[in-house]
C-alpha cells in the first residue's frame, strides 16, 4: 500500500507538469516524463496484480481484477499512448523507424502494454497483448536492438502461447455462458500464461 502511494504521488507530480509543456518546444523532456508516466502506471499494475495474486479466493480475486486490476491496465495503455504521439510526424504520421537514441525506450513502452494487458484474462484485452507483440517482433526483426534480445524471445514466444490461451478462453466462454444464462464472469488466466 506504501508503494502503490508513492507511485500514485509520484503520477500526481508528473501529469500537471507535463501537460503544461509545448511539446514541439520542449520534445525531449515531454517524450521523458511521458515515457516516466508509463512506467509509474506499468509499475501500479505489476503491484496491483501481485496483491491481488496474493487473495486465496478466487472469487474476490476475478471481480477485484475487473474493478481494480482492468482500469490500472487502461492507465498503462493510456500513459503509453500520450509517450508515442511523440514520435509522430508533422502529418501526424508514425515513422516506421524512430531515432535511433529513443527506439529502445519505444519498444519498451509497447512491451509494457503487451504486459498490461496480458494481466487481464479476456478475450479482447489478450487480443490487444497479442497485437502489441506481433508489433514489437515485427518492429525488431527490422530494425535489431541488441539491448533488446531477451524481450524479443519473450515476444516469439507469446506470439505462439497467446493464440491458443485465447481460443481457450473464447471457447469456456461459449460453453459457460450456455450453461449460465448468457452470463458469465472472465476465467482467470493462470499464472503460467500471463506475459513476463
Amino acid at each position: 500500500a506504501r508503494r502503490m502511494a508513492m507511485l500514485k504521488r509520484r503520477q500526481a507530480l508528473l501529469l500537471p507538469a507535463v501537460e503544461q509543456l509545448n511539446a514541439k518546444v520542449y520534445q525531449q523532456i515531454v517524450r521523458q516524463t511521458r515515457f516516466d508516466l508509463g512506467t509509474i502506471a506499468s509499475d501500479m499494475v505489476e503491484l496491483k496484480a501481485m496483491i491481488i495474486s496474493s487473495d486465496p479466493n478466487e472469487i474476490r480475486r476475478a471481480k477485484k481484477t475487473q474493478t481494480e486490476l482492468a482500469p490500472l491496465v487502461d492507465g498503462v495503455a493510456h500513459a503509453y499512448a500520450a509517450f508515442f504521439t511523440t514520435f509522430l510526424d508533422a502529418n501526424g504520421v508514425m515513422p516506421t523507424k524512430v531515432d535511433e537514441g529513443s527506439d529502445e525506450a519505444f519498444i519498451t513502452a509497447h512491451f509494457h502494454v503487451a504486459r498490461a494487458r496480458g494481466k487481464l484474462p479476456t478475450v479482447d484485452s489478450l487480443k490487444e497483448s497479442l497485437k502489441e507483440y506481433e508489433f514489437i517482433a515485427a518492429y525488431l526483426k527490422a530494425h535489431p536492438i541488441a539491448a533488446l534480445a531477451g524481450e524479443a524471445q519473450i515476444c516469439d514466444e507469446m506470439i505462439e502461447l497467446l493464440p491458443r490461451h485465447i481460443a481457450g478462453i473464447a471457447a469456456g466462454y461459449s460453453m459457460r455462458a450456455a450453461a449460465c444464462g448468457g452470463r458469465v464472469d472472465a476465467p482467470e488466466l493462470s499464472t503460467s500464461t500471463r506475459a513476463r
